[in-house]
């Protein structure tokens, strides 16, 4: 059972990695703390985190399907960002990258969901 603690810890983990992962897509490259790792790794990385970060702190609302549609968003939304930036630029390769991150996420939790007997997201907060 998920005590209200444990949301509001998951919740305030997830609005860090939202903003982390907002000035890490928008800084110039030459600050890219992880230069040596590929790009669509850390975006794959990046929004299975917050999929995960935002489908567990708020377990039922909204549904699975709005959050994940809302980070795709959300990713679609930095892309726009990138292209107005010197260095960076549009790119649908990451938004792939998202995607695939989310749908990652979310087949795991549907597995995992079925492993747990169902039990695994009961209680709201």
């Amino acid at each position: 059972m998920r005590t209200r603690l444990i949301c509001n810890c998951l919740r305030v983990a997830f609005l860090t990695a939202l903003v982390a992962t907002t000035v890490l897509s928008l800084m110039p490259n030459a600050y890219d703390p992880t230069p040596h790792l590929w790009d669509k790794i850390k975006h794959f990385a990046a929004f299975f985190l917050l999929a995960a970060l935002f489908d567990q702190g708020w377990p039922k609302q909204p549904t699975p399907m709005s959050k994940f549609l809302l980070l795709a968003l959300y990713g679609l939304l930095v892309e726009c960002l990138q292209a107005f930036t010197p260095d960076r630029h549009f790119s649908l390769l990451d938004l792939a990258a998202d995607a695939a991150g989310i749908a990652t996420y979310a087949g795991a939790a549907v597995i995992i969901h079925s492993f747990a007997g169902g039990n695994a997201k009961t209680q709201s907060h």
